[in-house]
């Protein structure tokens, strides 16, 4: 895994046929976008500063399963993050959506 990113630009890095969103918040920190084990453990061996955990990166990232996001935090060092995000699409929510959302904030 290697990136070359700018200061707060994203980029979308290619290894060995995965595809990571990355995020560069400042000269020190990196974000980088997962949704496999496999993807956390590349990314934080590339040297990732945290990870925003997810499913479906192909759609924009969606909310991922806590089984995923415990599998990942479990095996790495570095701060994780979960997308919280029911669908694709835009970002505009139903009420129901809503509520989707707040319970899978509460079951993370």
């Amino acid at each position: 895994f290697s990136a070359v990113a700018e200061n707060n630009k994203c980029h979308h890095v290619l290894s060995q046929h995965i595809v990571y969103h990355v995020t560069v918040i400042n000269k020190r920190s990196m974000e980088v976008c997962v949704d496999s084990i496999e993807s956390a453990l590349n990314a934080t061996r590339g040297g990732a500063s945290r990870l925003e955990v997810c499913s479906s990166l192909a759609e924009g990232g969606l909310t991922p399963s806590t089984g995923l996001l415990r599998v990942i935090t479990d095996n790495v060092a570095i701060p994780c993050y979960a997308m919280i995000r029911p669908r694709g699409g835009d970002f505009v929510y139903s009420e129901l959506e809503l509520q989707v959302m707040e319970k899978d904030v509460e079951m993370m």
